[in-house]
């Protein structure tokens, strides 16, 4: 089944995202799991085969006892409007004992893509910090900003910048009325403000690793077989 990056086996996991997620902010595996949108053992596996050290059992278990103060969640999640995901990174305990505690307070559980606009433009901080994990599990170098991609979408004109289409967001990340797709030009390099640019999520979806100019080429013959 494929999972939340659009990956089937070979799910692109870089050992310093563990490190971070693992280790610098003590999440548990299923945390990471469900974030990414693969299965526990995946991410458990993938920690062995970097030569990490998954946590002892009991470990494991005094992580799932980290005691945070009713009032600090509700401060959290209704007066700061944070996510649950990112409560949990914050305080390094797991989802569960976030969404239990705000069960608990009696308060409405806002899933992590329901966080208040936090934007630029009419890019949804939701769907550009979504598109930041997705490069950080990667190991790519992300060096640019919402405000500068947004200038960007301005400057095509709100149009795809290979095949002129005009293209759109929507407030929602999981939202399928969305076309706008953030693009590396050369996809051996980072995101970086002369390496991107703003195309159609289905033409995202077929030049994938090419590089453009490797995909012209291959658009060019398909047109000229065509005729």
């Amino acid at each position: 089944m494929p999972n939340a990056l659009g990956h089937n086996k070979k799910l692109p996991i870089s050992k310093k995202f563990l490190q971070t997620a693992y280790y610098a902010n003590r999440r548990s595996l299923a945390d990471i799991a469900d974030e990414i949108g693969c299965s526990f053992a995946t991410i458990r596996n993938r920690l062995i085969k970097y030569g990490l050290t998954p946590r002892s059992p009991s470990e494991a278990q005094t992580l799932r006892k980290i005691r945070i103060p009713h009032e600090v969640i509700e401060t959290e999640y209704y007066v700061n409007k944070k996510a649950p995901n990112e409560i949990v990174k914050k305080y390094g305990c797991s989802g569960n004992v976030i969404k239990r505690i705000i069960k608990e307070l009696g308060l409405p559980l806002r899933s992590n893509g329901e966080a208040v606009w936090r934007g630029h433009g009419e890019i949804s901080g939701d769907h550009w910090s979504d598109m930041q994990r997705k490069a950080e599990v990667r190991g790519i170098c992300f060096q640019i900003t919402i405000e500068q991609a947004w200038d960007m979408f301005l400057l095509q004109n709100r149009r795809c910048a290979l095949s002129g289409v005009e293209l759109v967001f929507d407030r929602s990340r999981k939202s399928r009325k969305t076309t706008a797709s953030f693009d590396r030009i050369d996809s051996s390099k980072c995101y970086r403000l002369d390496n991107v640019q703003w195309i159609h999520k289905r033409l995202q979806r077929i030049k994938l690793d090419l590089d453009q100019q490797e995909l012209i080429s291959w658009c060019n013959l398909i047109a000229d077989h065509s005729r």
